[in-house]
């Protein structure tokens, strides 16, 4: 009984741990900051956004939107296509 409970729980910790490395495999992440106080969004490529002094810079970095719905609906749409 007890090598049956074993196997059982070997087996729920396998299937487990491949799932996460299924889900893994296919994750994305990105810095992108929600500011309400930019005129326009930091596309991350031509404009980048500071935090320090808030507000979008000239140059390659961190993209920024002017708010939470652009982020995820817009801007964070194209998440796979190079987005960082």
């Amino acid at each position: 009984m007890e090598s049956k409970k074993i196997k059982t729980v070997s087996f729920l910790v396998i299937v487990v741990l491949a799932g996460v490395f299924c889900v893994a495999k296919n994750s994305y992440a990105a810095t992108v900051y929600v500011d309400q106080t930019l005129a326009e969004n930091c596309d991350g490529t031509t404009t980048h956004y500071d935090p320090a002094v808030r507000t979008c810079l000239v140059g390659e970095g961190v993209k920024a939107t002017s708010s939470l719905k652009d982020m995820l609906w817009g801007v964070g749409n194209r998440l796979r296509n190079g987005y960082r």
